[in-house]
């Protein structure tokens, strides 16, 4: 382990008492050559990349602008939609905590938190199978529920055309003129409804619309079988929300003030400023203009910024306290802040004999299949984290006492840029770590 950790040491360049603090110049020149390089590239406008263990931040450099205009430069201080790492972050972490307090097991059910759903097939699924993601529950969206062609026909095609412009997935193509449901969507402000743009405010009866659905989704064929799937991340801010008798935010709130963190939250406009956010898309679905300072998800954004599933910014020192607590066995300054008993079983792979390698709503390395693991392949089993739609990542290994974190908004300026997945530059990334470990 020793050599190890000296190995990283020469690797980042960290500055110790006991050492120049000096990169060796050709490691330097492999790690930001390959960032660099996928900057020019455009795979993302600009991007914090942090290395640590569970005592100290290693290596922690910026890259890049906010955008491409190329007039503001990403640093220390610059907040990330963090997308699905929300699941871990947030949803999770709030999840650990009343796990601790005995306030949920993972056999509880959803019927016995959730009213709405009773008398649905909802009702007898357990938090550990919202959590591992054997629900049987098919990802859903709501937003086309709340826009219609403005001429009638298919709201997307699968293939370009004049009608059809706007690519926003693989293949899948959206019609050019668009209206607004004005039943569930204004352009002004009125009482109670949330805010979801920068002119954009959606009505909260759209829960109501989502837990359809959510029920309409379930297919019993699937439950136990793994499906990543957003809503059981939706079904769960529910149950903790429920139990609390807090909003997710206020619990998640909390939990980040114990670690000291200043820099992470939902909704960032409301305690920061708009230049400090790095924007996410240009939408050309549901808000039809820049995405910045609202989180980028659909559903996160109708459910008021935070679904459970994503809506959380943050910067990467304040992951990087999240995931040096996790390695500290949950202790952070002194503090427990959850069990180890309850890290344990969180960052387990329950199901691994079914070969299904999930935590308890952690990700971790697919070990059957290296080469479509989340992780690079260097990393071992124990490895937990989770990664964002938006293009970030952060990884804990206990084992060579490691934390892992980067930050980018690739989906900037629009959602069908996939060069970071398709250059698989995160995993890259750790490999070379791992590789600097074994050397």
């Amino acid at each position: 382990m020793k050599s190890g950790l000296i190995a990283i040491f020469l690797l980042l360049g960290t500055v110790l008492s006991t050492r120049s603090g000096e990169l060796p110049r050709r490691e330097e020149e492999r790690m930001d050559s390959m960032i660099r390089r996928e900057l020019s590239a455009r795979a993302f406008p600009g991007a914090a990349f942090l290395c640590g263990t569970a005592d100290q931040t290693l290596y922690t450099h910026n890259y890049g602008d906010l955008d491409y205009t190329h007039t503001v430069p990403v640093t220390d201080s610059t907040l990330y939609d963090v997308a699905s790492c929300t699941k871990v972050l947030s949803t999770t972490f709030v999840l650990m905590r009343l796990y601790d307090q005995k306030k949920i097991s993972l056999e509880r059910t959803v019927g016995e938190f959730l009213p709405r759903f009773a008398g649905t097939p909802l009702t007898t699924l357990t938090i550990q199978e919202l959590l591992t993601h054997t629900s049987g529950l098919k990802p859903t969206v709501v937003y086309p529920d709340l826009i219609k062609p403005a001429h009638g026909g298919k709201l997307f095609n699968g293939h370009r055309n004049e009608q059809y412009p706007y690519l926003v997935d693989q293949n899948l193509y959206m019609v050019r003129n668009v209206v607004q449901d004005s039943v569930y969507l204004s352009g002004v402000p009125r009482p109670g409804y949330r805010q979801i743009a920068d002119s954009l405010w959606v009505n909260p009866s759209v829960d109501t619309i989502m837990a359809r659905k959510i029920i309409r989704s379930y297919d019993p064929g699937r439950r136990g079988r793994y499906l990543y799937n957003d809503t059981n991340m939706y079904l769960l801010r529910l149950i903790a929300e429920r139990i609390t008798g807090r909003t997710l935010e206020e619990s998640t709130a909390e939990l980040f003030a114990e670690l000291g963190c200043t820099d992470t939250g939902y909704r960032p406009l409301e305690w920061t400023s708009r230049e400090r956010i790095a924007p996410t898309e240009n939408d050309k679905l549901l808000r039809r203009g820049p995405i910045q300072g609202f989180v980028h998800d659909e559903l996160a954004a109708v459910s008021g910024g935070a679904g459970g599933n994503a809506g959380l910014f943050s910067t990467a020192s304040d992951i990087a306290r999240f995931c040096q607590m996790i390695l500290n066995n949950g202790s952070y300054n002194g503090r427990q802040i959850i069990t180890p008993a309850t890290i344990d079983t969180f960052t387990s792979s329950p199901l691994s004999a079914k070969g299904i390698y999930r935590g308890l709503g952690f990700d971790k390395p697919d070990m059957q299949n290296t080469k479509k693991s989340p992780t690079c392949e260097e990393a071992p089993e124990c490895v937990y984290g989770h990664t964002g739609y938006t293009g970030t990542a952060f990884w804990v290994d206990p084992e060579n006492d490691l934390i892992f974190i980067f930050l980018s908004n690739r989906v900037y300026a629009h959602r069908w840029n996939t060069a970071l997945m398709s250059l698989n530059i995160r995993p890259r990334i750790q490999s070379v770590i791992y590789q600097s470990i074994k050397d």
